[in-house]
């Protein structure tokens, strides 16, 4: 009896021990921090987002496109992984830092799988957007709006066609953050907040500038590494031939000819960003849109009259990228001058007569919006051409009543 009382207390004893130890080595572990790369969290959102069905993806379309959410969108959003997808998309949107990994050191072959996850990630947000301000809650679906601008900043310059996607993204965040305001009654406290909230997210956006950079040094990578695997254009001895063909005389042909592979590359760069710097100094300028945009054409003509295979390579979609910049500034700049129409609706119970001083300008004219009551609320209009050579109207608001 008493060896069996002293096996029971020593095995009771060793499985004290073992408890022990396992208990001081879960209180001296250390959780690791969360990602401080806000990519890592949207890979996984994009995990996470539930494929919608036939019928699920018309109900998302139909209501950006204005129409009212149905059961069937509200089912679909309330999926415990759309929910934790929207989780993950607003913990990344808060972080300052957002790296997706691309492989730059393989220029244009450099793949971009998130590409593809991009826009349904973002018309999730603007349906969600929606629901919420359907239901009464416009706070939370302004949150959303700016969610949706931050992530279109993280989308980012590396590439232009990131940029071109950031800058759809944004766009698609005005439009909803349009939506909100109009179907919300007029709140001094929340339309003060999101004029700060638009100040603050403003300096998340790409840089236009970074991402034209970027587009040349990719395509620059590109010919060092694998110039034959590219259209013949691209290949050192095509450029050499195609550079000689337009030179102004022999001398400068046979210099051309004579450049090392290295000494081609340093002399492409160097015509590209001379016409870079000259663009960027008359975007900079004081002309007016209009002004910038002839000038803008008239030195992308002297570059493929003088340089055609480097203007087509690396040059000819300037005029057109800085249009979209242009048009996307403008929607930007209507949106933040709408802001404080409602607020001074707000405060006074009626809109203004006249356009108040010193709103965000019309980059078209360089001039204050033009500006209208309507029956339902208000227009802005541009006093200036934009690139299709249009002026006119560019937003009308509603003012819920």
């Amino acid at each position: 009896m008493r060896n069996i009382n002293y096996s029971g207390k020593k095995a009771i004893c060793n499985i004290c021990v073992v408890m022990a130890l396992w208990t001081l080595g879960v209180d001296g572990a250390t959780l690791p921090p969360d990602p401080d790369n806000a990519a890592l969290l949207y890979y996984q959102a994009f995990l996470l987002r539930p494929e919608p069905d036939a019928d699920t993806s018309e109900s998302i379309h139909k209501v950006l496109r204005g129409e009212e959410p149905d059961e069937k969108l509200r089912k679909y959003l309330n999926q415990s992984d759309c929910r934790d997808t929207i989780e993950f998309t607003e913990a990344a949107a808060q972080l300052p830092q957002c790296d997706w990994g691309i492989r730059c050191s393989r220029g244009v072959w450099a793949r971009l799988p998130q590409l593809v996850h991009f826009r349904p990630l973002s018309y999730l947000l603007s349906a969600e957007a929606r629901v919420l301000a359907a239901d009464g809650d416009y706070r939370a679906a302004l949150d959303r709006c700016m969610t949706m601008r931050r992530f279109a900043g993280h989308v980012g310059d590396d590439t232009f066609i990131t940029y071109l996607v950031s800058l759809e993204i944004d766009r698609l965040a005005h439009r909803c953050t349009q939506v909100v305001l109009e179907s919300m009654p007029p709140n001094i406290d929340m339309l003060t907040w999101l004029r700060g909230q638009l100040v603050v997210v403003q300096d998340v956006i790409p840089s236009f500038i970074r991402a034209i950079e970027m587009d040349f040094e990719l395509g620059i990578q590109s010919l060092r590494i694998n110039p034959d695997n590219l259209e013949s254009l691209y290949n050192f001895e095509s450029l050499r031939e195609n550079l000689a063909e337009k030179a102004d005389d022999e001398n400068t042909r046979d210099k051309i000819l004579g450049l090392t592979d290295e000494e081609l590359i340093v002399f492409i760069r160097e015509q590209c960003e001379n016409f870079f710097n000259t663009v960027f100094h008359v975007m900079d300028s004081g002309m007016t849109y209009e002004q910038k945009s002839l000038e803008i054409q008239r030195l992308s003509q002297i570059m493929e009259d003088k340089y055609p295979v480097i203007y087509y390579l690396y040059t000819r979609r300037i005029a057109e990228y800085y249009n979209l910049k242009v048009r996307n500034d403008a929607q930007f700049n209507t949106l933040k001058a709408a802001i404080e129409i409602y607020l001074i609706k707000a405060q006074t119970g009626q809109l203004p007569e006249t356009l108040p001083a010193g709103l965000p300008k019309d980059p078209y004219s360089s001039k204050d919006f033009g500006y209208e009551i309507t029956e339902e609320g208000f227009t802005f209009h541009s006093q200036g051409k934009d690139f299709q050579g249009r002026g006119g109207k560019l937003l009308e608001f509603k003012v819920k009543q």
